[in-house]
């Protein structure tokens, strides 16, 4: 069956892929900048290694933690949307050990942490926070429809909603339409870390698989048709 179903999807996806590769037209979209492959995720944040501590920043994740584990989901999801919020990235220092076990300063991204935090809330917690900011993501989004290059700043803020994941499946096809295969896996990588992925559309997982494919990414694709297979599977029961 699985090798059934790979089939089919190389028998579509293929001619499908050469129609996406051609050059675009005059009217094709304008592809949005893609966001950074860097720890932080995000789009226009500089390296990591020259990002800048903030203490107030620091001092919100700190009481994110705490309000997680008080299970205030409300307070928690607010202080951890005012650092996506943020028009910069900062570092985090947290106590950490190296391989031998010495006490060392490990320097993570805030945005990268507060993406973590949201993305690992049990479902609860996750639940509030698409209710509480899924209206502002669909604001945003609204707006990046009429200038695209505004989609990575909805990636960056509400990439754990509905909304984020539309913008960042949009900013995939695009890419993949221009003939920027890679461009459009590194997109497609980031949407297969939401803890939902199983619940993404059809469509959006055959997307995926399409540029996963044309990029050589075999580990994601066969990650994908997995998932699809289950999708298909449990529709036809």
């Amino acid at each position: 069956m699985r090798l059934q179903l790979r089939s089919c999807f190389l028998a579509v996806a293929l001619p499908i892929f050469c129609v996406l590769a051609l050059p675009p037209t005059g009217n094709a979209q304008v592809r949005a900048p893609l966001m950074d492959a860097s720890a932080d995720g995000a789009g226009s944040s500089p390296d990591p290694v020259t990002l800048p501590t903030n203490r107030k920043t620091a001092n919100q994740i700190k009481a994110a933690h705490e309000y997680i584990a008080a299970k205030d989901w409300d307070n928690a999801v607010k202080l951890l949307q005012r650092v996506l919020d943020e028009s910069e990235d900062s570092l985090l220092e947290t106590p950490s050990k190296d391989p031998q076990g010495k006490e060392i300063i490990r320097r993570i991204s805030a945005r990268a942490e507060a993406e973590r935090l949201l993305a690992t809330l049990p479902k609860p917690g996750l639940t509030a926070y698409r209710v509480k900011f899924g209206g502002l993501a669909v604001v945003a989004l609204g707006k990046a429809r009429a200038n695209p290059q505004l989609l990575d700043q909805v990636v960056r803020r509400y990439l754990l909603t509905d909304t984020g994941a539309d913008a960042l499946t949009s900013m995939g096809v695009t890419a993949l339409d221009r003939g920027n295969v890679d461009e459009a896996a590194d997109c497609f990588r980031r949407l297969l870390q939401r803890p939902d992925v199983d619940d993404l559309p059809p469509l959006t997982l055959f997307q995926a698989a399409l540029a996963f494919h044309a990029a050589n990414d075999a580990a994601r694709e066969n990650q994908v048709m997995q998932i699809l297979g289950r999708r298909i599977g449990a529709a036809g029961e």
